[in-house]
């Protein structure tokens, strides 16, 4: 059962724009199957998300948000934050820390009625987006006759945590590490067409060995395509 709460407050400022906080009012009942535990089934969202917009001299305009998250004990801390600069009809820029790559925004786009469909599960589908850790650089194309370019590059994809303005963050697993992707989307007569591939240079890393340095490029990929024809979507 979900309601969207709005703008819970507004505020305007000379230099950085305009800045406002939004939230949902979500209350949920979970029932697990006879092999776990289920315990006290009512939940609560006690997330809230802090969105910002502004327009530079030279007319392109900038957004962003910060997402803060639920837990256990109510806010725990920042889950996601991003900054895009709109340039037009040069597509836009963006800095993402864990809201993902130009990958992983396709990792799962069939129809939905809420969630993912393997929303919740101890283990879900293994998607894509291994590349979206850390800090990443995205860049997209405007969309030409139906057809969208997305492509992302992450210095050091193995880094734990997100790096704050003026510092670094480095490495959990060793030097190099870095990654790119890049995906494609196609819109025509009611079909929606997309594939994505990505690469992430683990030189020194070794993340996917037992230990060890050892030389371990790693490739990931996906593709799907939609149909709608009135309020009835397949995928």
């Amino acid at each position: 059962i979900s309601a969207l709460a709005g703008t819970l407050a507004s505020f305007s400022a000379a230099q950085a724009g305009d800045v406002s906080i939004s939230g949902a009012a979500i209350l949920s009942w979970t029932q697990l199957d006879n092999t776990e535990v289920t315990g006290n089934p009512f939940g609560m969202n006690k997330g809230f998300t802090f969105s910002y917009s502004g327009e530079l001299d030279n007319g392109y305009t900038w957004d962003g948000f910060v997402a803060y998250a639920d837990g256990t004990a109510g806010l725990q801390a920042l889950t996601s934050a991003a900054t895009t600069i709109n340039m037009g009809g040069l597509g836009t820029l963006g800095v993402n820390q864990g809201a993902g790559s130009a990958i992983s925004a396709i990792d799962n786009v069939m129809p939905t009625a809420w969630e993912e469909a393997d929303d919740g599960m101890d283990t879900g589908v293994l998607d894509v987006g291994s590349n979206s850790s850390g800090t990443v650089l995205i860049y997209t194309t405007p969309t030409v006759g139906g057809i969208t370019l997305a492509a992302s590059y992450n210095p050091t994809a193995t880094a734990s945590g997100t790096s704050a303005d003026g510092a670094t963050s480095g490495n959990s697993t060793g030097p190099g590490a870095s990654a790119k992707d890049v995906t494609i989307k196609i819109e025509q007569m009611g079909f929606t067409i997309g594939a994505g591939v990505a690469e992430i240079d683990q030189s020194q890393a070794g993340a996917h060995t037992a230990g060890g340095n050892v030389v371990d490029d790693w490739f990931e990929g996906t593709a799907y395509i939609k149909y709608a024809y009135g309020p009835v979507t397949l995928g």
